[in-house]
């Protein structure tokens, strides 16, 4: 009859079953993308509207991105000792981060 023991033949038809599920699913989403990767283009720093950075209050600076509470907070205890943040260099005096990160944050700002 069947050269392979029962335990055999469930195995293979186990092994049998997880390749094409996974191959459907592949599939799935090779057809249909996941909403994520639509969000990503919004979530971009061209297509947001731009915060002014000498006005924005806490709330507001909280929701940019490699900007947490801390950071926010020194903003805002900067612009009340010295009226307003001029340009990216300032900004990046002021929260003691590397250049590359405040050219990202430099495109969430308005500098007036």
């Amino acid at each position: 009859m069947w050269p392979f023991t029962d335990q055999e033949r469930q195995a293979a038809l186990f092994l049998v079953f997880v390749l094409i599920a996974g191959i459907s699913i592949k599939l799935i989403f090779f057809i249909a993308p996941p909403a994520q990767a639509s969000l990503r283009v919004l979530d971009d720093a061209r297509y947001r509207p731009k915060i002014n950075i000498n006005r924005a209050g806490y709330n507001e600076l909280i929701t940019v991105p490699h900007l947490g509470p801390s950071s926010a907070a020194k903003i805002i205890h900067y612009r009340e000792a010295r009226q307003r943040i001029r340009n990216p260099a300032e900004l990046a005096y002021l929260l003691k981060k590397k250049p590359r990160t405040v050219r990202v944050l430099s495109g969430y700002f308005q500098w007036l």
